[in-house]
């Protein structure tokens, strides 16, 4: 594990021990909400060939996601 993730998974682990907020932590879990966010802008747009605004239209995403899951569309 890289350097620096070690350090980000530490403090997580210390955060759950201690049970403590996410105030004070590196990488608060809230914030990963953003990351996920921009990975599945990136998937849609990379499949539908189009630039995607955020926040994502959570309705089309979705159905992009049941195309996915039945085989409609192949990645």
């Amino acid at each position: 594990m890289p350097r620096g993730h070690k350090i980000v998974f530490q403090d997580f682990f210390d955060a759950i021990i201690n049970d403590s907020e996410n105030s004070g932590m590196l990488a608060p879990g809230d914030e990963g909400i953003h990351s996920l966010e921009w990975a599945n802008a990136m998937l849609m747009s990379s499949i539908e060939k189009r630039e995607i605004i955020l926040p994502i239209d959570r309705k089309k995403y979705d159905e992009l996601l049941e195309k996915l899951r039945n085989g409609k569309i192949k990645i």
